[in-house]
């Protein structure tokens, strides 16, 4: 069965939401790894904000829709 587009909509953006979490914690985790004395003093990335997600999601539609 096929999905509506608010399906595909919704499937876009959980897919740009973890694509970015994935990425946040790895940079968490980089920086355990580097410096394990210095973890707490380290500057740490900011977590994906909306704006961002809605952003890379959009992307990936323009992805898609092209020919």
């Amino acid at each position: 069965m096929s999905k509506t587009p608010y399906e595909l909509r919704l499937e876009l953006l959980m897919l740009a939401k973890q694509s970015l979490t994935e990425g946040y914690y790895a940079k968490i985790d980089a920086a355990k790894l580097t410096n394990p004395s210095a973890y707490p003093l380290v500057e740490m990335p900011n977590f994906p904000s909306e704006s961002e997600v809605f952003a890379l999601a959009e992307s990936y539609k323009e992805f898609i829709e092209r020919k």
